[in-house]
């Protein structure tokens, strides 16, 4: 788990989950109108319980499966998973420092 989504449990959230195409542009335009770069950033999404089968962290349906070409490729080395700026995902570990958004059910 990255240290992003342990900061979201302590704001009562997650890290944020994505099912469409228009929230990955939505969260990717929010942190490049913060930061002024189009960053990769972290997705409330793992592998962490069972390798190779993913979830999303805040508990919804893993309906948006965008992933890069030829991800998920982790095999056990990776069980975090990053969105490029582009929208789809990557599996990847979990150490990097990376910009993130939280989310939370009301």
């Amino acid at each position: 788990m990255p240290q992003a989504e342990i900061e979201c449990i302590k704001q009562g959230g997650n890290l944020a989950s994505y099912h469409n195409g228009p929230e990955t542009t939505f969260v990717n335009s929010l942190i490049k109108r913060v930061t002024g770069k189009a960053l990769t950033s972290w997705c409330g999404r793992t592998d962490a319980i069972k390798d190779g089968t993913f979830f999303n962290t805040d508990g919804s349906p893993m309906n948006f499966k965008n992933w890069a070409r030829g991800e998920p490729n982790g095999r056990g080395k990776e069980s975090c998973v990053q969105m490029y700026h582009t929208g789809h995902f990557n599996d990847v570990g979990c150490g990097a420092k990376l910009p993130f958004v939280c989310s939370k059910h009301l």
